[in-house]
């Protein structure tokens, strides 16, 4: 089949990005063609793409700026139409080489313009070539210029796939965006969700309208079951971390990301501060100058500091922001550190909301109690989310500190100590996380924000790592199955326990504690019936290759 999947942002970072790149790569392997229309900045960095293409101003000439054999038996061209540096964007980040908008801050006739060069892109593409299915991602605003650019072509059939960052931080906000949502709606065959809660969130926002229901079907997400595999047994771990540096963390050059020096003259300005602004605006300097795309200098140094056969290691990835819960797994490290004091935490990611998070750190590390606490009530200075609601969250906590014998301990657990066991890594690619997820104890994924899908845990389990997530929204198609799977061996209760109450941070530190606990007492075969029945889960449920033939099915039909 000839397939064109277009998406519009970068190929890495968030979910939905990984989510094309991977279905590119599958098509690939299973000997289709491909085009994926995107703005990914370092394209030749994947090598399942055979060629780059790029456009005119006025998008009806197409450039190629690369042409390259690869190993798979499909081809993959990958385009990027001139938006003559403007992006809009559902949640903000930085993107280089991009004016960056989000969709609720622009006006219509921006709006008007990002879709008429896109459109005009697609029709200078489809002049050319036949293709027997596109498939769009998001609900805004790919499907909209795809079923505009398809109006007139003999062509294939259009599936959209719903991604639930779209829906939450755009179209419910704005009634413009709505009407473009709904024309997405009308232009597409085949309405895609990655789980029954992102499903059901969209035909609620819908009001259950049985025209879109009669489109609607349910394709998981998948993982990469080649690229994440597990341990053998324990003692390959200091292989895998070795890979990790020789064959990855080596090759960055030009570094941008934060340095230590950086690290350590932002943690200097808490010996002294007493007002919680003062560290916003240290933030502020920090984030104007970091560079999100790049690991940090010292990422390398930090992880050959861990003792990989006898610490135990917590590791988060994904986005710096507020909707993750980062910042409650940083509040609930020191009560790990009372049970388990030989706990690391890798913090892998990118994104402005770091410097939020490395205040909390930074504050707990010099002792500077009061700061810390006006930091878990100001949390909302750090973010320009006006409905960040995680504050709540720390009310319980708030109220424990209170407590002198509570308080004196958790103080103690984290001054001097925690700065050193809290791993802040910046972003790392797949090609770096296949050999850090498989010798992490855990891996955790503490969202208090709906998630269309538990992508990280699908790709823990194939890794042989058994995750943990917050139980709602669409993480709970992820954790139903390995639940299922792992119910003679845990505590099922405490797997279920992360749920979005006042006790969410006490909870976070229990459950790390209860299975750490576990892993403690098991021996070498044991832990390798946790890594083969992850796996085999991953495997039967959440390969990308039963997910592509899924696609392929639907459009053949």
């Amino acid at each position: 089949m000839n397939i064109m999947i277009i998406h519009g942002y970068l190929l890495r970072g968030t979910g939905s990005n990984l989510y094309v790149s991977n279905l590119c790569l599958e098509f690939c392997k299973q000997g289709h063609d491909v085009s994926v229309v995107c703005q990914e900045n370092q394209p030749e960095g994947f090598d399942y793409i055979s060629e780059i293409v790029d456009f005119s101003r006025d998008n009806k000439k197409q450039v190629s700026k690369l042409s390259r054999n690869t190993i798979y038996p499909g081809t993959c061209i990958l385009y990027r139409p001139n938006l003559d540096g403007f992006l809009p964007v559902f949640v903000y980040d930085k993107y280089e080489g991009f004016e960056v908008k989000e969709f609720t801050a622009i006006t219509e006739e921006q709006i008007k313009s990002y879709i008429d060069k896109n459109q005009q892109a697609l029709e200078t593409i489809i002049t050319t070539q036949k293709y027997d299915l596109f498939i769009s991602n998001h609900t805004i605003m790919q499907p909209v210029y795809t079923s505009r650019a398809l109006k007139n072509a003999n062509q294939g059939s259009h599936f959209m796939v719903v991604h639930g960052s779209c829906l939450n931080f755009s179209v419910r906000k704005s009634e413009l965006l709505k009407k473009y949502a709904f024309e997405s709606i009308r232009g597409s065959e085949k309405i895609v969700f990655v789980s029954s809660h992102s499903k059901d969130e969209f035909m609620d926002f819908f009001e259950q309208d049985p025209n879109i229901s009669e489109k609607t079907i349910i394709i998981s997400a998948g993982v990469d079951i080649e690229k994440f595999k597990p341990l053998g047994n324990s003692s390959e771990k200091q292989e895998r971390i070795n890979n990790l540096f020789q064959m990855n963390i080596k090759n960055y050059s030009d570094h941008k990301g934060r340095t230590k020096a950086d690290k350590l003259a932002f943690r200097k300005r808490f010996t002294s501060t007493i007002n919680y602004l003062e560290v916003k605006h240290a933030n502020d300097d920090l984030n104007t100058s970091l560079d999100n795309w790049t690991p940090d200098e010292d990422v390398a140094e930090n992880l050959c500091d861990i003792k990989w056969n006898k610490d135990n290691v917590v590791l988060y990835y994904g986005k710096y922001l507020w909707t993750k819960g980062i910042q409650l797994l940083i509040t609930a490290a020191p009560i790990v550190f009372l049970e388990h004091p030989e706990t690391k935490f890798i913090v892998v990611g990118f994104g402005s909301y770091r410097g939020y998070l490395e205040s909390l750190v930074n504050a707990l590390e010099t002792g500077n109690e009061s700061v810390f606490i006006e930091l878990l009530r100001n949390e909302k200075f750090f973010t320009n989310e006006k409905e960040n609601n995680s504050i709540k969250y720390y009310e319980k906590l708030l109220g424990k500190l209170e407590e002198h014998d509570f308080s004196k301990s958790y103080f103690k657990a984290a001054k001097n100590n925690i700065a050193d066991k809290i791993i802040f890594t910046g972003i790392m690619t797949h090609d770096e996380l296949k050999d850090l997820i498989p010798v992490s104890n855990i891996t955790i994924a503490a969202s208090i924000f709906p998630e269309a899908f538990g992508m990280v845990a699908v790709e823990a389990l194939a890794s042989g790592v058994l995750p943990m997530q917050t139980n709602h929204s669409g993480f709970r198609d992820v954790m139903n199955v390995y639940i299922r799977e792992f119910k003679d061996l845990f505590d099922i209760k405490r797997l279920q326990a992360l749920v979005l109450d006042d006790d969410l941070i006490f909870n976070i530190a229990n459950t790390i504690n209860t299975f750490l606990s576990y892993y403690e007492n098991m021996n070498e075969d044991e832990l390798n019936i946790v890594r083969k029945r992850s796996r085999y889960t991953a495997e039967k449920h959440f390969s990308w290759t039963a997910i592509v033939k899924r696609f392929l099915q639907l459009a053949q039909k």
